[in-house]
């Protein structure tokens, strides 16, 4: 179960972000967020209603615009095929691979 948005709001007010947006249309209606933390990783969430509609695109290339760096990286899932997707379409193209151990 994903978290609320106040959940979610309280997540990001507690990490070193250095910039997070709520995606919003003309009508303030909230269609998900985007971060950009400072070691320029991005993150973006967008309601499921609302993927597909080129709101996604429009979100990373604003904050790219806002916050000029030279290099932005996206930590993605491995097993998140539609991140991959949406990313490599954006211009990001896949750089590592990482693994890891959980000791019980």
């Amino acid at each position: 179960i994903p978290p609320s948005f106040t959940e979610h709001l309280q997540f990001i007010k507690s990490k070193p972000y250095s910039k997070w947006y709520v995606i919003i249309d003309e009508d303030k209606n909230r269609l998900g967020t985007i971060y950009l933390t400072k070691k320029n990783e991005v993150g973006i969430f967008v309601k499921k209603k609302y993927v597909k509609n080129g709101i996604g695109s429009i979100a990373l290339r604003t904050l790219i615009q806002k916050n000029p760096k030279s290099r932005y990286i996206a930590n993605i899932n491995p097993k998140n095929q539609k991140s991959k997707i949406f990313f490599k379409k954006n211009g990001f193209n896949p750089f590592q691979i990482s693994y890891e151990l959980i000791l019980n």
